[in-house]
């Protein structure tokens, strides 16, 4: 089994919305805001997402995607052959992660909100997941690309890769960023994943708690 990108642990703001799903906001067809706005009633963040973007913040995947959440609280160790693959937005996507980070400071209404912070997600990330999730246990081990060094042994960890396209903003497109699944890089290790013979490259179960320092 390989995983790419996926929240073994969950995803931290998961959290951050379902906690503020009661809140009361405003939305003028374009932002959310805690500040009033001419002719716009306050309404409640979950009906925001609801009637606007039809996501339901308070029930369904958002909620299942907690850390420690009911629904994780019923997942285990998998003991299967496994390599995990994680995505971090360091070191170059930062116009990506000043999007991202911009598009929750409202929601937070507070001014010194980080998206790394204890208020997201106090780890290394692909913009959506930590990479402590995404490596569901595993080494945490930088993949070093335009290389001829070999994939490391049970998971890799690729620079300058977001969760999906849709977060690649500004400039960071021209910046050799790439979605996870998108990934030249990721793409051809796959295959090479997938067509070795050495035993030795996966894991034997993914799912279990390790610490994962952030990549440089």
């Amino acid at each position: 089994m390989i995983t790419i990108g996926t929240p073994h642990f969950g995803g931290s703001l998961s959290k951050f919305l379902y906690d503020r799903r009661d809140y009361w906001y405003f939305f003028d067809g374009i932002n959310i805001t805690t500040a009033r706005t001419c002719k716009v009633e306050p309404k409640k963040l979950r009906t925001i997402y609801a009637d606007n973007f039809s996501l339901p913040i308070d029930k369904g995947g958002i909620k299942a995607l907690i850390p420690k959440s009911n629904a994780y609280s019923r997942l285990y160790q998998t003991n299967v052959k496994s390599y995990a693959i994680a995505g971090s937005y360091r070191p170059d996507a930062n116009e990506s992660h000043r999007f991202q980070e911009l598009y929750y400071k409202p929601i937070a209404d507070i001014d010194d909100f980080k998206l790394d912070g204890k208020d997201g997600f106090n780890d290394d990330n692909d913009l959506v997941v930590s990479v402590k999730s995404q490596l569901g246990g595993l080494p945490c081990q930088i993949r070093q690309l335009n290389s001829n060094n070999d994939i490391p042994n049970h998971s890799a960890l690729y620079c300058n890769t977001l969760h999906t396209d849709f977060y690649i903003k500004g400039n960071d497109t021209h910046n050799n960023v790439f979605s996870e699944t998108n990934s030249p890089y990721i793409q051809n290790d796959v295959i090479k994943l997938l067509s070795s013979s050495d035993k030795n490259k996966f894991a034997d179960a993914i799912g279990i708690g390790s610490p994962c320092p952030p990549s440089k």
